[in-house]
């Protein structure tokens, strides 16, 4: 997309961890991103996992839709914008879940986000005063769910 235009890919309720991280910071949309990661069964019920992402901006100058608060309204209404410079963050996820003979399963995610120069520079677009978006973001979460 062009500078200024947001654009996003979010078909059916897709699973936005798979392409954006389990922070929920960032959605898919004008987002480069590098994914590494591992998740194994340690016993028959417990299972563990870990990512690493690198996110990127598609355009220097382009938006990106984000999850969190007044950014998401804001970035859209033009209120706010990224900083220049492509580089939005990286991220790092680990989680540990158990799932029980009756079909419940619990998930338990920590998460960090280390903001990248894009997010740092994040500025006000009326007056150009700086956000400070410059510190790490943390977030945890507990799923728990029920298969039949």
């Amino acid at each position: 997309p062009t500078d200024g235009t947001n654009a996003q890919y979010e078909p059916l309720n897709y699973d936005l961890h798979e392409n954006a991280g389990r922070v929920d910071f960032f959605k898919f949309g004008n987002l480069t991103f590098l994914r590494g990661g591992v998740s194994m069964q340690l016993l028959s019920d417990w299972y563990f996992g870990a990512e690493y992402f690198i996110f990127q901006k598609s355009k220097d100058g382009g938006v990106n839709y984000v999850e969190r608060g007044f950014l998401v309204d804001d970035l859209k209404n033009n209120v706010i914008r990224f900083g220049t410079g492509k580089d939005l963050g990286q991220e790092v996820d680990l989680w540990v879940g158990k799932t029980f003979p009756s079909g419940v399963n619990i998930e338990l995610t920590l998460g960090y986000l280390k903001p990248g120069d894009a997010l740092e520079r994040s500025v006000t677009v009326a007056t150009g005063t700086p956000l400070g978006m410059d510190n790490s973001i943390y977030n945890m979460t507990v799923d728990v769910g029920f298969f039949f």
